[in-house]
């Protein structure tokens, strides 16, 4: 219901709701005829009105109740006023069955819950997912320096490529042969190669979903050349060493090209 209090405006009850409502016509042409039957003149006003189609039924009723007492009155000339109904407004009340429209402030504000709601169930599955890992790891470490001593601390990195397979990936001067014994014991777990196969996807899944990323590209094709999942273990591991409230100045550096995200970064 549009009102602006231009000309004539009048209130009336609506027979659907009971409630009481106003109309406002908005003159846009007047002039003057003959009426051929009596020969007087008459003040033609068009007019447009908005209005429901409820309130418009009961609007010509009373228009045509006040002509009568108009002519019956006898008082001067009579007006005669044509009204148009250019713009029906929705039912008032909501129909049996449907639900109402969703307004645009909470159409943003639901957009706005869901894009934070999987920015946060990624970010929790990637640290989830890089725990879990770290773990064992850092167990299969510890195995393999008891039969091959000092072996699990050599530096070296590992990933996943799209067949699922654990990929070693920079082995910085290790023989042949202990690169093979190392892939074999690391393919040889299935729970390491899950949780690698696991944080993969939890990596390409955020960097899907935040605007950071810019355009780069992480799937399972390019994600064992992207990402270097022992440097991203070894940058968890430094970082979490580093001393927090006792004032201690750390004494080795943390390497956050390290950090998967900015692997991303320089490599995607």
């Amino acid at each position: 219901m549009v009102s602006i209090p231009t000309f004539t405006s009048q209130t009336f009850s609506e027979p659907a709701t009971g409630k009481v409502l106003r109309a406002t016509e908005i003159a846009v042409q007047q002039w003057i005829e003959i009426d051929e039957a009596t020969g007087e003149e008459l003040t033609v006003r068009n007019s447009d009105l908005q209005i429901s189609e409820e309130a418009y039924d009961q609007l010509k009723i009373d228009r045509q109740t006040q002509a009568i007492q108009s002519l019956q009155g006898n008082s001067g000339n009579a007006v005669i006023s044509r009204s148009v109904a250019i713009d029906v407004p929705p039912p008032l009340e909501k129909e049996p069955g449907r639900s109402a429209p969703e307004s645009v402030q909470n159409r943003i504000q639901r957009e706005i819950n869901d894009r934070y709601g999987v920015l946060d169930q990624g970010i929790a599955d990637v640290r989830s997912s890089t725990e879990a890992l770290g773990r064992t790891y850092d167990s299969l470490m510890a195995q393999i320096n008891q039969h091959r001593p000092g072996l699990g601390n050599r530096d070296f990195g590992f990933s996943v490529n799209a067949e699922g397979r654990i990929v070693i990936l920079d082995p910085h001067g290790l023989k042949d042969e202990e690169v093979d014994y190392l892939d074999k014991v690391l393919n040889g777990s299935q729970t390491l190669v899950k949780e690698a196969i696991d944080l993969a996807d939890a990596h390409i899944a955020l960097a899907s979903s935040q605007p950071w990323t810019r355009g780069l590209m992480l799937n399972r094709q390019n994600y064992a050349q992207t990402i270097d999942i022992g440097a991203d273990l070894l940058y968890h591991r430094e970082a979490k060493a580093l001393p927090r409230g006792t004032g201690e100045i750390p004494t080795k550096s943390v390497d956050i090209n390290n950090y998967w995200r900015f692997q991303l970064d320089l490599k995607g």
